[in-house]
């Protein structure tokens, strides 16, 4: 093949082809740089002549899955009226950098679904200096202005030695609004200050800090209380009420054995499992009042708007005359969280958008075993899901 055809098929300007060599490690093609003699930056002079020749080195995209690495000799010239030295500059390459300008979208491509260790050993470079290639060329803006409808949920994390890490998502775009550093709420209350607007509905667990960041700058706000979060402390009260009884009952390995009975759906059971649960339930008179308590809350949010208001205030009732501590702190529970209980009636929005962004992070961090920086870890997030 002609030397101009290679350079124009590797999308070159300004060199000629000379050599190709191979080894173990990588795929080696040698060029040379164009005369192309610039003017003196010193002077002005245009009495520019070549004092000397310099290699530089650089790696560029991988052919056949090898590396490669290009050597480019380059002019380095010297003025006659100064005696400025100045040397050849090419279009592919800035100067003094050790990689082509086509390495730097490649590597943002390839991050977006493999590690940074995996996308340098394509490129035969470190990981750190792939990291450095993307943390120089990859910018994400903070984000100015709250869309109506606003998610908040944590994930656990190790960056920053912060235990979990705090996933804020755009309702209206199912996508990642930002990430925080930790889920305290100064961290919380100190950010929603920065963008303008208030969202009109915040979906959120039932942590008390985000509660009292958003009621506080934002008292008008409507916050639905996530659905799951809910339920689950119903199935909890089960629970507690389950591993207390089997403690002390003569057949507790059976109530450990099928826990998992007690934590379905009972409408979802089959002909079997109702039978296996029923004689579970007969073992113990608290722990099948228990399970009267889930079963009945299951039935109560079955429907939507009024009709499961109503039926949630006669649960509430319900719970009230049953005189289990665990019952008692249940309904503590829902007595403190009521209005944003009440609210997930009116309003279909759960936080199952983001528990599913916060999958994919965890597998972001599963990937690279941990992200200490954090810095790292929210631009990596921002790539490759926002």
């Amino acid at each position: 093949m002609p030397t101009n055809d290679i350079t124009k098929l590797l999308k070159f300007e300004g060199i000629n082809f000379i050599s190709q060599e191979e080894n173990d490690k990588y795929i080696i093609l040698s060029f040379v740089r164009e005369d192309i003699r610039p003017v003196c930056p010193q002077c002005g002079s245009s009495k520019i002549h070549i004092n000397d020749w310099r290699i530089h080195k650089a790696t560029d995209l991988p052919i056949n899955n090898k590396p490669v690495k290009i050597h480019i000799k380059k002019q380095r010239y010297i003025c006659k009226d100064c005696n400025k030295t100045v040397t050849g500059s090419l279009k592919d390459i800035e100067p003094r950098k050790q990689h082509t300008n086509k390495v730097i979208p490649f590597i943002k491509e390839k991050v977006r679904f493999m590690t940074f260790k995996n996308c340098s050993q394509e490129l035969s470079l470190s990981s750190t200096t792939t990291m450095r290639i993307f943390k120089k060329n990859t910018h994400y803006s903070e984000p100015t202005e709250f869309p109506k409808i606003l998610h908040i949920d944590e994930f656990k994390g190790n960056s920053n030695k912060e235990k979990y890490q705090l996933a804020i998502i755009n309702g209206e775009t199912k996508k990642v609004f930002d990430i925080l550093e930790n889920r305290k709420q100064k961290t919380l209350l100190e950010y929603l200050k920065k963008p303008s607007g208030a969202p009109e509905i915040v979906v959120m667990d039932m942590w008390e800090p985000y509660y009292t960041a958003v009621k506080k700058l934002w008292p008008e706000a409507i916050i639905v209380a996530d659905k799951f979060h809910y339920i689950r402390q119903v199935n909890w009260c089960v629970r507690d009420v389950r591993i207390r009884v089997q403690k002390s009952h003569p057949k507790g390995n059976k109530l450990k054995k099928y826990w998992k009975l007690f934590m379905m759906n009972s409408s979802k059971l089959s002909i079997f499992q109702k039978e296996r649960l029923e004689e579970l339930l007969s073992l113990d008179e608290e722990l099948k009042l228990a399970y009267r308590i889930k079963e009945s809350f299951e039935q109560a949010i079955s429907d939507n708007g009024c009709n499961a208001h109503k039926q949630f205030d006669n649960w509430l009732d319900f719970l009230q005359t049953i005189n289990l501590s665990e019952a008692k702190a249940l309904y503590s529970t829902f007595e403190n969280w009521y209005p944003e209980v009440t609210a997930s009636f009116y309003y279909n929005y759960t936080n199952g958008v983001a528990e599913g962004i916060n999958n994919k992070i965890k597998v972001i961090k599963r990937q690279a075993y941990g992200i200490r920086n954090f810095d790292n870890f929210r631009l990596l997030i921002m790539h490759r899901i926002s």
